[in-house]
C-alpha cells in the first residue's frame, strides 16, 4: 500500500467531481414491481481530479503510482473533497493524464481518476 507524497499539492477543485454508484440492483420482474436489492451497505465513489506539479513533483507522484502497482493497490492519505470538506482518503486510482502547462518551466498538470470506499475513510 503507498501513502500520498506529502510534497504533492491537494487535488484541484476545478475539473474535480465526485459520484457516488447506486447501490441497488433493480430486476425486472414478469409481473409485478421491480425487485430491489442492495448489494452494498457502504458507498463507493468515482471521480475525477488534478493537480499542478513541478518535475520534482511529477516524479515523486510516478514513484507513489508506481509503489501502488500502477492502480492495483490503495493509497492513503490523499485529500480529497467527497462533498464532506477536505479530508483524506483511500484512493485506487484508475487512469493518469499528463498535460504541460508551462513548456518552459516543464509544469505538468496530473488529471486522475479514481475510486474510493467511503468505509475506509480516514479520520
Amino acid at each position: 500500500m503507498a501513502a500520498w507524497d506529502n510534497t504533492l499539492p491537494p487535488p484541484l477543485l476545478s475539473g474535480y467531481n465526485a459520484r457516488e454508484t447506486p447501490r441497488m440492483i433493480a430486476t425486472e420482474m414478469d409481473s409485478g414491481p421491480q425487485r430491489l436489492t442492495l448489494y452494498s451497505a457502504h458507498p463507493r465513489l468515482f471521480g475525477s481530479a488534478g493537480i499542478a506539479v513541478d518535475l520534482t513533483q511529477a516524479k515523486a507522484f510516478n514513484v507513489m503510482y508506481e509503489a501502488a502497482r500502477l492502480g492495483a493497490d490503495w493509497i492513503t492519505g490523499v485529500p480529497i473533497d467527497t462533498g464532506q470538506g477536505l479530508a483524506d482518503h483511500r484512493i485506487r486510482i484508475t487512469s493518469v493524464q499528463y498535460q504541460v502547462l508551462k513548456p518552459p518551466d516543464k509544469n505538468w498538470k496530473i488529471i486522475f481518476t479514481f475510486e474510493t470506499d467511503e468505509r475506509n475513510e480516514a479520520a
